[in-house]
């Protein structure tokens, strides 16, 4: 928000800005920071609820990415990190005025307060893997689909997670774990590409949709 505020700002990038026309696009944590862009707001304490019933969810570990990084609820790991007075803000909210369009790719949204996110009013799509075990289309992106009003889940089929990260070649398929990760990574790139055609097309550009 500050960065936008800044550029809008600027003498030379600010006449080119329309600040009432903004779009959000990221993935896995990306995407639900896109969400609290549009009005969600970040709740620690869920996320450590929803695991202390489901252990077993995947989105409740460490990423496979870093395996030796310490496993910790969320509320141990901001004492940790010193964020104690951040989190208390967190209630605050990070809505982006203006914000009218959002996508979302494998967002983990148990972060998120499931109260907020009914109050997202951006025209929002979700994007994620049906094969995706990190962060399951049916605890997360779907949970946001069904409280989000009127979002639009699209379920790539075969795509897990790190289907969305670029996509291997053929040598890095030999030497890198991640691409062991990331079936479908053609498909789900350019079902990404194409929803986000569709979506910022349809809300951002001349014409499009209120």
């Amino acid at each position: 928000i500050a960065a936008a505020r800044a550029m809008a700002t600027d003498p030379a990038l600010g006449p080119h800005l329309d600040m009432g026309h903004v779009g959000a696009a990221g993935f896995s944590m990306g995407g639900m920071t896109a969400l609290a862009l549009g009005g969600a707001v970040i709740d620690p304490g869920h996320f450590d609820d929803f695991c202390a019933t489901r252990p077993a969810d995947q989105v409740c570990d460490t990423a496979p990415e870093t395996p030796d990084a310490p496993h910790v609820t969320q509320r141990d790991g901001i004492h940790l990190l010193g964020l104690d007075q951040a989190a208390d803000r967190a209630s605050d909210g990070a809505a982006f005025p203006g914000l009218r369009a959002i996508l979302a790719i494998a967002p983990p949204v148990q972060m998120l307060s499931p109260e907020s996110l009914g109050r997202v009013t951006a025209r929002t799509t979700l994007v994620v893997g049906d094969s995706d075990p990190l962060v399951p289309a049916a605890t997360e992106a779907g949970v946001a689909a069904r409280l989000v009003k009127d979002a639009r889940l699209v379920m790539v089929p075969g795509a897990a997670h790190y289907s969305f990260v670029g996509i291997c070649t053929p040598h890095g398929r030999t030497v890198l774990k991640l691409c062991e990760w990331a079936p479908e990574a053609e498909r789900a790139h350019a079902t990404a590409l194409a929803e986000a055609a569709r979506l910022f097309q349809g809300t951002l550009s001349p014409g499009g949709q209120p």
